[in-house]
């Protein structure tokens, strides 16, 4: 099942239009070797696209920001 926040060429394109206008005329193409935890699309020749694949990860990550602004209070001077 493919939702809007499934990761498609189709998505890929839709978000780098509305997001930068200025890069929707760029080729988007799947990167040949996909890894299990992010969807990855070339952007032109220089740029990638990376999704996370699933919620869970999208949990994780967010999880994870969290911690290390956390963590970086600690250190501020």
């Amino acid at each position: 099942m493919t939702t809007e926040s499934t990761p498609t060429l189709d998505l890929a394109r839709k978000l780098i239009a509305e997001q930068f206008p200025e890069y929707a005329s760029l080729p988007i193409v799947d990167v040949e070797k996909q890894g299990h935890d992010t969807r990855t699309y070339r952007l032109g020749d220089d740029m990638l696209i990376r999704y996370a694949n699933s919620g869970k990860l999208r949990f994780k990550s967010s999880k994870r920001a969290r911690a290390v602004a956390a963590i970086s209070e600690t250190f501020k001077c």
